[in-house]
């Protein structure tokens, strides 16, 4: 099983709380004004990657980071792989993120979620910056799995 990977940085610190193994996946719909990586919107943008490369690549640098960020593109656009990757990376209880441009009510019933620890949500809107963490625009909101339940961080 593959995903269409963009790019990805070994330690970010600006991608979760504390260093995260951020994974950019190819293709999305949303096409957001100014958007941070605009060459992520093309879906033949990047490499193929196996599922099992990515994950053995995170797992042997486990110790060294505090968790995994799915981000774009949007990685709700590659879904059933991507939920693969979560549950492999689940069994080694690594924290993930997930950016997504969708909105949690549309999201919320994916099976990737079960599996995602702290989701921002929203489309990037450049006329409407913010000082929250980690979001690009004050639209967007962060949520946080808290005993199997969505809870709202703002």
């Amino acid at each position: 099983m593959k995903l269409q990977v963009a790019g990805k940085i070994k330690m970010s610190t600006v991608n979760g709380s504390g260093f995260h193994y951020t994974l950019f996946l190819s293709g999305c719909p949303f096409g957001c004004e100014n958007c941070h990586s605009p060459h992520t919107q093309d879906y033949k943008y990047g490499e193929k990657m196996d599922i099992v490369d990515i994950f053995n690549d995170i797992y042997k640098n486990r110790y060294y980071i505090d968790g995994v960020t799915f981000s774009g593109g949007e990685p709700t656009e590659q879904t059933e792989a991507l939920t693969v990757l979560a549950k492999m990376l689940k069994l080694f209880d690594i924290n993930i993120w997930m950016w997504s441009g969708h909105t949690m009510d549309k999201i919320k019933d994916l099976e990737l979620l079960n599996y995602i620890d702290t989701i921002i949500d929203g489309t990037y809107e450049y006329n409407n910056p913010t000082e929250k963490p980690f979001r690009g625009s004050d639209n967007q909101c962060m949520w946080s799995r808290i005993d199997g339940k969505w809870i709202k961080i703002d």
